[in-house]
């Protein structure tokens, strides 16, 4: 078992991040657990807790560094307490269409007990080249991240995560047509 302290997910979007930081956080006992903590409201919760104790989980996307207290930056950075984690993807035209169905319908996760139904979705494909600019922003901070990884782990070699509370994304009918948007136009390219 791991004894470091805290257990930091350093992601990019759309990379099962959530659901790692759950596994992770369960495996190791550990109760409080921070998920992009945004808004007034959870980075005060969050910031209560975290300068004062080192016993929790901490997911954030590697460009969003900058929007922690200083104190917690250097946790993140600098700690050789800290248990860090990546999570990245190899396949970045799927991670695009993923980013681009899950900022279209503004739902970023979905959980085990949700109802989903088959759908379609409109196509924009000025909006897919958009988010496809998006990903390379945060995939190329999450590669640069100024750190040493504990863990470096690919969204398609994760394992399956026993009692997660986290579901795939339901893919649109039209899934394909994404697909192939990106793929023809070379959104995906490095």
């Amino acid at each position: 078992m791991n004894n470091k302290l805290p257990l930091l997910v350093i992601a990019s979007p759309r990379t099962g991040s959530s659901a790692v930081l759950e596994y992770f956080s369960k495996l190791h006992g550990i109760k409080h657990i921070f998920n992009e903590p945004d808004g007034r409201n959870e980075m005060k919760e969050f910031l209560d807790y975290a300068l004062d104790n080192n016993n929790y989980s901490l997911k954030i996307q590697a460009r969003h560094l900058h929007f922690y207290d200083s104190r917690i930056a250097e946790v993140i950075t600098k700690s050789k307490d800290a248990f860090r984690i990546r999570i990245r993807r190899k396949d970045l035209v799927h991670q695009t269409a993923s980013f681009y169905v899950s900022k279209t319908l503004n739902k970023w996760f979905y959980y085990t007990h949700e109802n989903t139904e088959s759908y379609s979705m409109i196509i924009d494909e000025e909006k897919i080249k958009n988010c496809a600019d998006i990903i390379k922003r945060f995939n190329n901070d999450v590669a640069h991240f100024p750190v040493e990884f504990d863990l470096d782990l690919y969204y398609e070699d994760l394992p399956i995560m026993p009692d997660n509370c986290y579901i795939k994304t339901p893919l649109p009918n039209n899934y394909d047509q994404i697909i192939d948007i990106i793929v023809k136009n070379n959104y995906a390219q490095v």
